[in-house]
């Protein structure tokens, strides 16, 4: 059958009929059940039936599901909220290392703890609700948990984030390790900022404040959308109070809606063809800056956009306002360029605040020789807004971040452009680095702000930096290694077992570039040299498997290619692939992948791993 999000109730048992074996573990995991490893599908669906029915697993589901999986619960059932697409909840492609419960969203917690599932039918596949799971409605909605302040590795991961979207637009010549070993410099220093400013009375107050004030402050703190006092006589007529209130209305009604297609309605005015192109740019400029912003239309400002034509550069305003950056020779040079761009000059640094930004914004913003044209275009504006209501009034919705809106110079925008692409520092790193001010507000941040939903898992590349950033991390601050590595992990699970090979293999040349050499059994070979295997490929992975059946540790001579060098190394196996094995390698103390065409003899430790 097609997919339908209309709600289909069926019993477990039969819902466990028609999902495969990878699915079922996924479930044993999450609710705590010991199975066996040689255990079938049909023996496990009936031990996980029984298990779901002991007092343990209800603990764990009390102790797991928040207020917020409740209200999706009842919706799911009352048929108010979709079922989610089956292809959004592959319980049967999970595997470890396993995401926590706290870390995943409210569909997949309600999925994995057995409250709805993807199954396969002979016509397609559908999600379903178990109906074994009704006693769970009438349960009381326990009241949310108060929100809790950012971590440190927390606030770590943003800011890379925000470090990697100004170093790699477009991809820089510089290989992942530099790359990474840059990034970790200049994140690590800036995050002991970010640290000591949750310690100042204006942290300490938005972090223990409850959601309801974190969203008031931050309202109070960046919203400018006040009327001027004085300006065009436009203003001064009381028909435009009635115009804008209906538009602001309209827009509050639509959102959220995008903001492109209400503003790409202005450009079909029949005035606008007459006028040349350079006026047309700066007139539309103008327009947004002096009519749009101080009326309210858009009244919670995300931050500045600088227009050029069709094309926009965000530019995203910090929410703690006064992040100090000393002048020290320490300062990485990223951070020294973004503080004398964006910063006020102190005496002993930078600032950064909203009031140096927007002083920056509106000494590059070009002011004259627009009033001609401009009083010419509001002679003819209470027709135009009337039209632009009633046409995005019968428009179906859609999405609108809600932003503050000013003019740039063209030059400024392409010198702009080209100093290390600020577009995507200030636009993606700052929205991460809102998310984690308070772990538990981010819907009432985002929703504050108008941030855009949580991006994407990032590409490839973008992962591969930040996995060795973190690793980098972990040694500088031995303090918060466990975290940094933890995170690490999360981002390699989301990864094939070839992408992971190629991160552990730039990790190993860049760790050898950055530690003096192990004491180890580590053999450089010369250059041209090739190693020679003991071993075949399909021996390899039989002892491997026969060692992962018997719990068995392996002592392997593994042939690393980025640092050109064999080293002897005891891996703990995991999991076994078709082209190679995951496990714990006891001499670099994480998780690591290891090559089946690259493991050159191995040894297998009798004893139980």
């Amino acid at each position: 059958m097609p997919y339908s999000p209309m709600p289909v109730k069926i019993l477990a048992a039969h819902a466990f009929a028609a999902v495969p074996i990878r699915t079922l573990r996924t479930l044993a995991h999450y609710t705590h059940y010991q199975r066996l490893a040689s255990q079938t599908r049909a023996g496990l669906a009936t031990d996980l039936l029984c298990h779901w029915t002991t007092p343990a697993y209800r603990r764990l589901v009390r102790q797991s599901l928040t207020a917020t999986d409740y209200a999706l619960l009842h919706a799911l059932w009352a048929g108010e909220h979709p079922l989610p697409d089956p292809n959004t909840l592959d319980l049967w492609r999970w595997q470890a290392p396993w995401p926590t419960l706290a870390s995943l969203s409210s569909l997949q917690r309600l999925a994995v703890l057995g409250f709805l599932l993807p199954i396969r039918t002979p016509l397609g596949r559908q999600t379903v609700l178990l109906r074994d799971t009704t006693r769970w409605l009438r349960r009381v909605r326990p009241a949310p948990a108060p929100p809790t302040p950012a971590s440190f590795q927390s606030l770590f991961q943003a800011v890379a984030e925000l470090l990697i979207h100004g170093s790699i637009q477009p991809l820089p010549a510089a290989t992942p390790g530099s790359m990474a070993r840059t990034l970790a410099q200049s994140a690590g220093w800036l995050v002991l900022r970010l640290e000591q400013w949750r310690t100042t009375p204006r942290g300490i107050a938005w972090v223990q404040a409850s959601l309801a004030e974190q969203e008031r402050l931050l309202q109070h703190q960046i919203v400018r959308c006040s009327p001027p006092d004085s300006g065009l006589p436009a203003w001064r007529n009381p028909d435009w109070a009635t115009l804008w209130q209906a538009f602001e209305a309209l827009m509050h009604d639509h959102a959220p809606r995008r903001m492109w297609d209400v503003l790409a309605l202005l450009w079909a005015h029949p005035a606008w063809g007459t006028l040349p192109d350079d006026q047309r740019g700066r007139l539309f400029g103008q327009w947004l800056r002096q009519v749009l912003q101080p009326a309210g239309v858009v009244s919670l400002a995300q931050g500045w956009v600088f227009w050029h034509g069709w094309s926009a550069l965000t530019v995203t305003a910090p929410p703690f306002d006064g992040l100090l950056l000393p002048a020290t020779p320490h300062l990485p040079p990223l951070l020294r360029w973004w503080a004398t761009y964006w910063g006020q000059p102190t005496h002993h640094g930078w600032r950064i605040s909203v009031a140096a930004v927007t002083a920056r914004v509106q000494q590059d913003g070009d002011l004259m020789g627009v009033w001609e044209p401009l009083d010419a275009w509001y002679a003819a504006r209470p027709p135009a807004v009337e039209s632009v209501v009633a046409t995005v009034a019968a428009r179906p919705r859609v999405r609108l971040r809600q932003v503050m809106l000013v003019e740039g110079r063209a030059e400024a925008l392409t010198v702009l452009e080209q100093q290390r692409g600020m577009q995507g520092v200030v636009q993606a790193g700052w929205a991460a680095t809102h998310r984690v001010i308070a772990a538990e507000a981010v819907a009432q941040v985002a929703r504050a702000v108008g941030l855009p939903s949580p991006r994407q898992s990032a590409p490839p590349r973008e992962v591969e930096t930040l996995v060795l950033a973190l690793r980098i991390a972990a040694q500088h601050v031995p303090s918060h290694a466990t975290a940094f590595q933890g995170q690490a992990q999360q981002l390699l699970a989301d990864l094939s077992f070839a992408q992971r090979c190629v991160i552990d293999e730039q990790w190993e040349g860049l760790h050898s570039s950055l530690t003096p050499p192990l004491a180890i059994d580590a053999e450089p070979l010369a250059v041209g040299q090739q190693p020679r295997a003991q071993i075949t490929v399909d021996h390899a992975r039989q002892v491997v498997r026969e060692a992962i059946q018997a719990g068995h540790a392996l002592t392997v001579r593994y042939y690393t290619p980025s640092a050109h060098r064999i080293t002897t190394r005891t891996i703990r196996p995991l999991e076994l692939t078709s082209t190679g094995v995951r496990g714990w390698c006891e001499l670099r103390q994480e998780e690591r992948a290891f090559r089946f065409d690259r493991v050159l003899a191995v040894t297998v430790h009798h004893e139980s791993g």
